[in-house]
């Protein structure tokens, strides 16, 4: 009895070891996952209509997602001016910017004289002029 006592720690590690592999060979092996089933359908994406995007835009400003009130643009085109700016000048501390017409020589303007086609020039920087259009200040860059 005493030779058991001596050896307890080692005859519980045999029967944990024997416990185990009687336990793995008892236990039952896993199921295999049945076979797929093969389809003849094939997949496919699906067919998206052709929308009317002025409907959906319609649709969009009448919801109103941004807040506010909603205003109309313009129904006239935009065309482009019969001049075009040439640079900008100088005459002691009062700025110039310079503009060719179509078919007439260079002029110089300063602010407050007006642009061909009514515009009125504001502001004249280096590289921008600041303009009112249509009772609205618009930036125009030059380069």
């Amino acid at each position: 009895m005493q030779n058991i006592f001596a050896h307890l720690g080692k005859l519980t590690a045999l029967l944990t070891m024997l416990a185990s592999a009687l336990s793995w060979w008892l236990a039952p092996s896993p199921q295999a996952p049945p076979p797929a089933q093969s389809r003849d359908e094939s997949w496919i994406l699906p067919v998206l209509s052709r929308g009317n995007p002025e409907k959906s835009v319609a649709a969009i400003v009448a919801a109103n997602l941004w807040g506010g009130t909603v205003q109309k643009a313009e129904e006239a085109p935009l065309i482009d001016p019969e001049w075009r700016f040439s640079g900008v000048t100088a005459n002691g501390q009062e700025k110039l910017v310079m503009i060719t017409v179509e078919g007439r020589a260079l002029q110089t303007l300063k602010a407050g004289d007006q642009l061909p086609g009514g515009a009125k020039i504001l502001k004249i920087d280096n590289d921008h002029l600041c303009l009112l259009i249509k009772g609205k200040k618009r930036k125009l860059d030059l380069f």
